[in-house]
């Protein structure tokens, strides 16, 4: 694009491309160079060129422009951007040596992935903007991100995660939901060091597998990175049907896609004995899957298997391919046939990246990511009639608005959540993920606790590793005051989704089941964990706030409840009860009293 006048030089050309954004901001820039001018100055100066040169490059960033007090960086990725962000804050400490503390240089930064409009002098739009308003709500030290980065981000591998909720922020019409980012092994003061997961009481220890989502080689099409994680799918429902393995769920190993992670990272955030990883080339309606399995102990190939297949035999029930893969596996691991299970993929690809997608989005925080949610699912639901897996999760969307106490009718809610399960178990009645859900739907909206104890028996017996199924089972056995299960079950429930994106979800119940086995400390920390990715889910604040005040922490538990009645201001402690399925239970009335000395009123 050139100027009108003529005789001018040539504008530089602009181009619209996705990028993340980086602000850095200088704190109390203006009292620093005051007070201490030629100093800060250059310290500045010389940590802006070590940026430039041994940061970026490495990273595959560019710096736009530098300022006095702050930076404007770009970068093509998300996660390579936020370790630049760390990175920065970590080598500035250097430059304040030998210095006072009202001298040290200290930055906040904001980071933003969104389209831009760039040339090579500058990037331009309302992102850009954002990203500086980020960088505003962060303290000294700090990296706050919104939530379209940390969509990117792989919990505890990336980045500590912690939620800030929705946040106004100045000439942005609409409020923003932020994170504040910290760095990999983070610990804050008030929360302990998570201590190792101990294995299910009732269990003995199985050998742990986790399957990566297969990698697309050559020249590919949008849709076989969807077939990559189709691959992996298949293969885990296939695994999961031997009692003598422990799966580690999809939802958890998918989040593992985006990274090129040493063997040793991912059996470390997996607590995986054993690695199941791929490739797939694709040719048209032909694909060439290649597998291994690797021992982590001794980092050698176990097992290696190569075969060609067409795109539509990965949708057949079952299908040969993933079958094949999942038995030889199974037999390198326990000298065993694999017991054979039917898969149930969905007809189309669209139809499984609508519910992946559904499914993510139903335990955001945002309102409007929740009705995204159902609207996906019953459009899956119409599209394809007979596989019962939207029908099953659009129950359990139900129960979520009574739990989250946002509909003004629960019987209602009831009812579509019952009409829900019987749709999903009519089209599949071996479906481990609808009947964990139907335990939920009988337990928690019916009180009907011998109902559920069924049919999370049934879901297990389906599928022994359904993450879900332990959750709910812990919940069920928390309600019925049977401590020792319900840690056992809760334990079991994070040990198979250690990255799971509900993780807030799964350890919001593992407190209760903890917290009816009097380990007050376990459900204390784990609540603290939960809140810290989900500031809003009022389930954990009760659960917390009976553990601190159960604990003798009075005082603790009766800020809980403050934060808590900010969010759910009408709840009552007669309104617990009616809602509690355990409430004619002993423990029932020692939570009651519980919650009653924290503040929560009558």
């Amino acid at each position: 694009m050139s100027s009108a006048g003529s005789g001018e030089e040539d504008w530089p050309e602009l181009v619209r491309a996705t990028k993340t954004i980086v602000i850095v901001d200088v704190v109390e820039s203006v009292r620093l160079m005051q007070a201490y001018e030629s100093d800060v100055i250059d310290r500045w100066r010389r940590f802006v060129q070590e940026v430039r040169v041994q940061v970026l490059p490495s990273q595959g960033g560019r710096m736009v422009k530098s300022l006095g007090d702050g930076m404007l960086l770009e970068f093509e990725s998300v996660p390579l951007a936020v370790a630049s962000a760390f990175d920065m804050q970590s080598r500035l400490a250097a430059y304040n040596l030998g210095r006072p503390v009202a001298a040290h240089l200290r930055v906040r930064t904001g980071v933003h992935v969104c389209e831009v409009v760039r040339d090579e002098l500058d990037v331009y739009g309302p992102g850009v903007n954002l990203a500086a308003r980020l960088a505003g709500l962060a303290d000294a030290d700090e990296v706050v991100a919104s939530m379209a980065v940390a969509d990117e981000l792989i919990a505890q591998v990336d980045a500590r995660i912690e939620d800030m909720g929705e946040c106004w922020l100045k000439h942005i019409d609409q409020p923003v939901h932020c994170s504040k980012l910290r760095p990999p092994g983070f610990i804050p003061a008030t929360v302990p060091e998570r201590r190792p997961a101990a294995p299910a009481l009732t269990e003995r220890i199985y050998a742990t597998i986790a399957v990566i989502t297969f990698e697309c080689r050559g020249q590919s099409i949008p849709d076989d990175r969807v077939i990559g994680e189709l691959i992996a799918e298949g293969v885990i429902a296939q695994l999961s049907r031997s009692p003598e393995l422990q799966v580690i769920s999809h939802l958890s190993t998918r989040l593992l896609r985006t990274r090129a992670l040493p063997m040793e990272t991912v059996a470390s955030v997996t607590g995986a004995a054993y690695i199941l990883s791929g490739s797939l080339f694709a040719a048209n309606e032909m694909l060439l899957i290649s597998a291994e399995l690797i021992e982590v102990k001794s980092g050698s190939v176990i097992w290696a298997d190569r075969q060609n297949c067409s795109r539509a035999e990965l949708l057949l029930a079952p299908s040969p391919p993933l079958e094949r893969i999942a038995n030889q596996a199974h037999e390198a691991i326990l000298n065993t046939e694999a017991r054979r299970a039917l898969t149930q993929p969905l007809p189309t690809l669209e139809g499984y990246s609508l519910l992946t997608g559904s499914v993510g989005l139903l335990h955001r925080a945002t309102a409007s990511d929740f009705q995204r949610a159902r609207d996906g699912l019953e459009l899956l639901a119409e599209r394809v009639p007979r596989h019962g897996a939207a029908f099953a999760w659009l129950a359990k969307w139900h129960c979520l608005r009574i739990i989250r106490g946002t509909t003004a009718s629960p019987q209602s809610e009831k009812n579509e959540a019952v009409w829900r399960i019987e749709q999903a178990l009519e089209r599949d009645s071996t479906s481990s993920i609808a009947w964990s859900l139907s335990g939920l739907v009988y337990g928690f909206l019916g009180k009907n606790l011998p109902q559920a104890d069924q049919a999370y028996a049934t879901a297990l017996q389906h599928n022994p590793n359904e993450p879900l199924a332990w959750l709910f089972t812990a919940t069920l056995r928390s309600w019925q005051g049977r401590g020792e299960e319900a840690a056992a079950a809760a334990e079991k429930a994070l040990l198979l989704s250690p990255l799971d994106p509900m993780r807030y979800y799964y350890e919001s119940l593992a407190a209760a089941g903890f917290l009816a086995n009097q380990q007050y400390d376990r459900a204390r920390e784990l609540c603290l964990g939960s809140l810290s990715l989900n500031r809003s889910h009022t389930p954990t604040y009760r659960v917390l706030a009976i553990a601190q005040m159960l604990a003798g922490d009075g005082g603790a538990a009766r800020e809980t409840i403050q934060r808590m009645l900010a969010f759910e201001p009408h709840l009552t402690v007669g309104l617990y009860l009616e809602r509690y399925p355990g409430a004619g239970h002993v423990h029932a009335s020692l939570y009651a009293d519980a919650l009653r000395e924290a503040g929560l009123p009558n």
